[in-house]
């Protein structure tokens, strides 16, 4: 509807709080949805709709949003949402296309002597989608917070969320008192370049993840090391002074590193502990076919808890001949085959 309303599935978003979808498009939608029963396609939605209200930038922002996922079967902001959106986002020039076509013919009285294949006929409730990419995890992300002003279907920091707390760096809304030395992880926004009265560059940004946001400092001496990664979006950790007072927190930056780099630049070691019965052979033949396909210059320890008499003996594998190359998909790969929290990094 035009704003949030409550249904017993929970909270439906309002089509008003979408970016570049003003109300009387909204208003055009909802008057085709209610004549129509259902919107079956995109294109379907485009022959019904006032097209000088929904025009190609409104259809661009509802896909975005994801409020279009349902014209695309299969699709959900958990599983095939990156693929849908990208396709329907391909496909919206042909649709207002062929709306405004359709529009014209059926003015003219026309409308059954130029039925196509663009109409219901087809798969996927009468569309052909156009092959194209899906769009990455952190694209339909950033489209979402671009349409919606919030990160909807998750966080571009859940894939980092184990790396992170392996390393031991808490979530911002964790951080007590001052300290001189934390480390935190999140997405640079609100950015501001600044001078300071010598004339020498500094900057000061909010650092947000999913708990919390922090502003933070970054003076002359740090920023001209990273001046680089101080730009809105990147995805950082950050190691400085934290201060608090009963007014203001701040962290004043000492260090900023990409956040793709933690799990590479940090890691001196990765270690994999299981226990039986609960692992066995298969676990073993599936960890070497991880590790082929992760092949690198780094060694890696797997360690197995074996139930003996009352008591746990570890054994260690022998695994001198293999080498992997640290990254957050190798982990991503051990934990798919070991299960969560099996990995430790070092």
């Amino acid at each position: 509807d035009l704003r949030f309303t409550v249904d017993k599935e929970g909270v439906r978003f309002g089509l008003g709080a979408i970016k570049n979808v003003g109300e009387l498009a909204i208003m055009s939608i909802l008057a085709s949805r209610a004549e129509t029963q259902q919107v079956k396609s995109l294109h379907s939605l485009c022959e019904n709709v006032d097209l000088r209200l929904v025009n190609k930038r409104v259809l661009e922002s509802l896909v975005k949003a994801g409020a279009l996922d349902s014209l695309v079967h299969g699709a959900s902001p958990k599983s095939n949402a990156s693929k849908a959106r990208s396709k329907l986002f391909a496909m919206i020039d042909r649709a207002v296309e062929h709306g405004s076509r359709f529009q014209k013919d059926r003015e003219l009285g026309q409308s059954q002597l130029f039925d196509d294949l663009d109409g219901d006929n087809g798969p996927e409730n009468g569309i052909d989608l156009p092959n194209v990419a899906s769009w990455s995890e952190i694209q339909k992300l950033s489209y979402e917070k671009e349409s919606l002003g919030l990160y909807f279907s998750g966080h571009p920091l859940d894939r980092y969320t184990s790396v992170l707390a392996m390393k031991g760096i808490h979530p911002i809304a964790e951080l007590g008192v001052s300290s001189p030395n934390v480390c935190v992880g999140g997405i640079v926004t609100a950015t501001r370049q600044l001078k300071t009265r010598r004339g020498d560059a500094m900057a000061v940004f909010t650092l947000t993840d999913q708990s919390a946001g922090l502003e933070v400092v970054v003076f002359p001496e740090a920023f001209r090391k990273c001046h680089a990664l101080t730009t809105n979006d990147t995805m950082v950790v950050v190691r400085g002074k934290f201060e608090r007072d009963d007014e203001t927190t701040k962290l004043i930056a000492s260090n900023i590193s990409l956040i793709d780099e933690l799990d590479t630049k940090v890691t001196k070691e990765i270690k994999v502990q299981l226990t039986a019965p609960r692992h066995n052979r298969t676990t073993f033949e599936e960890l070497a076919k991880v590790f082929s396909a992760h092949s690198g210059d780094q060694t890696i320890s797997v360690e197995l808890q074996v139930p003996h008499n009352g008591e746990v003996l570890k054994v260690l594998a022998d695994l001198d001949q293999v080498r992997i190359k640290p990254s957050l998909e190798l982990i991503e790969a051990i934990e798919n085959v070991c299960g969560k929290g099996t990995v430790s990094l070092n």
